[in-house]
Order: C-alpha cells, then structure tokens, then sequence
C-alpha cells in the first residue's frame, strides 16, 4: 500500500451503523465514468471509501470498465482493515465505452464481452462482491430478432453463471425501464427471464428509479420477485435522493422486508450541492424509514 493510502487508512474515522436488516453501499465511480452518471462518489476510490465510512456507510458500489482498473488485492486489505466491504461492481462503461454487448450477432465481439466479464467477476471473487450485469446486455436492433437475441443472452449468461459459481459470485440482472434499454425492462419479465436460466448465481436487481417509470405497484413487484431479489438501488424520482421525491419508501422497505431480502441497499443518485452532505442526506433518510419499518412489524407483531 502506498504511503498516500496508509494516511487515509488512518485518517479514516469508523462510524459504523448499528443493527439493520440491510446493508447500506454509497455508489462510486472514476472520473472517466459518464458526468451524467448517477453516482456520488467521483475520483479515487480510496478517498470515497474515506468519506463513506465517515458517513457510515458499510459499502461502496464502485463502476467499473474493466478487471484492471481495479488492484483487488491492495483494495480488499484496505477494506479489511477498516470492517468495509465492495458491494458490487458495475459494468456498464463496457458497453457504453467499448460497446461490449452480450447479444452482440458477431461471435467473437459477444465473446470478447463475456471474457470482460469473466475477468471482472475474478475480481469481485476476490472482493467477495456482487457483479452487475446492466447495459451490457445491450439492446435488441430490430424487434423481429428478439427471440434470438434473449437466446444469446441466455447463452451467455449461463457460461458466466457457470464461471461466477466456481468463483462464488452472485450476478444480478437489472430490471431497466424502457427509454434506456429495450427489453428487460419490468419486474416481472425480467423475473421470469431469471426463473427460465434457472441458476442460483444469477438473480434479479430492483431499481426505484426503473420501478418507478415501469410498475404500476411496487410492493406487488417485490413480492412478485421475492426470493430472487439480489441486489437493490434506491433512489427517488428524477434522480432525485431518496425521501426528496414522490416514491414511496416506507411501501418499499416494508415489501424488501415481507420477501426475506436481507442484501445491500445501494444508493444510486448524484449528489445535489455538496456531495458528503447528499451522501449522508440519503443514508439518514433510508436508515429512518428502515427503523420506522421495523417498529411497525414489531408492533404489528404484539
């Protein structure tokens, strides 16, 4: 570890959370990654492990555009010695930047994405993180291929299933609405599409913001999924952090609740003014709504 990264070790000032059902991740990328992007963190990863765990985050969600962007080794101690943790790696900027797609019709570019990603999941192994599969899944060109296409992503998925279970590592879909993807886009089809692969490494990542756009009753949604939940976003309307918008979290949290997910609830927005006060703005707000919850139950309970 460099000497820079020691100082911030012990710069670093523990604020763990306290008891919850969820863990709460922060969402983060390099400057390379699009200034649309709805993260909070930007730059080096180690100053935005610094300023989540002053907040109190457990977690960071870090994007990234391949394997060596990332030096897992020197990130996994650096995490260890502060009791935080990678939550998930993001790879979008691989078909945004590289236009790498897993139903790409030309074998060898779908190849090269699947090798992408093969690599990534070795370093989320390493990690002991959550691999998210998004826009690589990339969009069908004419509406009259979609039956060969899902066939293309099903192949596909099932070789890195195959690959992410030798190395222990949970991929998730993402439900994405239909102004960024062209299919996939609801709760349900991508549910079923998850229940047809059939694979215990791959399971389903909800989004509030997608949800909000694609479903007509988000806690039917939840249930609908249920135990195929792997990974959650939270954010409000627009973009907007959570609690500043119209989305109901308390509906939410208590569907997550009522399913049995017990995963990381990453927060997925950009900051609006001064970023570690969004961060810690957002994170007040769901671990609020989450103690609010659980009083309920347990009144409910009596």
């Amino acid at each position: 570890m460099t000497t820079e990264h020691a100082h911030r070790e012990r710069s670093c000032k523990e604020n763990r959370p306290g008891k919850s059902l969820f863990a709460y991740a922060a969402t983060g990328g390099t400057a390379e990654l699009s200034p649309s992007a709805p993260v909070i963190f930007r730059g080096d990863i180690y100053d935005s492990i610094e300023q989540a765990v002053q907040i109190g985050f457990d977690s960071l969600e870090w994007h990234v555009r391949a394997a060596e962007d990332i030096d897992a080794e020197i990130l996994k101690e650096y995490c260890d010695r502060h009791q935080f943790r990678i939550a998930a790696l993001a790879t979008g900027m691989a078909y945004t930047m590289d236009q790498l797609s897993l139903i790409d019709e030309e074998q060898q570019r779908r190849q090269n994405a699947i090798k992408r990603l093969i690599e990534i999941i070795d370093v989320a192994s390493h990690l002991r993180c959550v691999v998210i599969i998004g826009y690589m899944r990339g969009n069908i060109p004419d509406v009259h291929q979609y039956e060969s296409c899902e066939s293309l992503l099903l192949d596909s998925l099932q070789q890195l299933a195959c690959h992410a279970e030798s190395r222990n590592v949970l991929l998730v879909l993402e439900a994405i609405n239909k102004e960024e993807v062209n299919y996939l886009n609801g709760v349900k089809e991508t549910t079923d599409f998850v229940k047809r692969l059939d694979h215990p490494f791959v399971k389903v990542h909800l989004d509030t913001f997608h949800m909000d756009q694609e479903e007509t009753d988000m806690a039917q949604s939840i249930a609908y999924c249920g135990k195929h939940i792997g990974y959650v976003h939270y954010v409000d309307r627009h973009r907007r952090i959570p609690g500043e918008g119209c989305i109901d979290f308390s509906q939410v949290t208590q569907a997550l609740m009522h399913a049995g997910y017990r995963g990381t609830i990453s927060l997925e927005y950009p900051p609006f003014g001064d970023v570690y006060q969004s961060a810690e703005r957002g994170l007040t707000f769901v671990k609020t709504i989450e103690r609010q919850c659980r009083i309920a139950q347990e009144l409910g309970q009596k």
